[in-house]
């Protein structure tokens, strides 16, 4: 179990002090420049949001499978930044999309067909 003490103010001054907070919201053309990079944009939206607590930065990874949508939200706060966001996103929908496996091949839909109707 660590030990814990008081600090005075006077030690704690000298500490080195931590960066400043990164803004989460990205520039247009960073965010443009990352989706260049990405040879597949399905299943991934961007969310910004404002809010008066910051609002909401993230990435949003989607799979659907067998009529179901799996998701997940990677905040730009929790990821470093949209980059590294965005390449949880991806690396999570390619990953869920192995674990679906290929999608059923054949037709999505399936037709009734219409009944033989007989005039007397």
């Amino acid at each position: 179990m660590p030990k814990l003490r008081k600090v005075l103010a006077s030690e704690a001054a000298d500490w080195p002090c931590s960066p400043p907070p990164r803004t989460a919201q990205p520039s247009t053309a960073t965010l443009q420049n990352l989706l260049k990079r990405l040879p597949d944009r399905r299943g991934i939206t961007r969310i910004d949001r404002a809010g008066a607590a910051g609002g909401e930065h993230a990435w949003r990874g989607r799979v659907y499978t067998r009529g179901v949508e799996l998701h997940r939200q990677f905040a730009d706060a929790l990821y470093g930044g949209p980059a590294g966001a965005l390449r949880a996103a991806v690396a999570w929908r390619d990953g869920m999309r192995q674990l679906a496996g290929p999608a059923p091949e054949g037709s999505r839909s399936q037709s009734l067909g219409r009944p033989p109707f007989r005039f007397r």
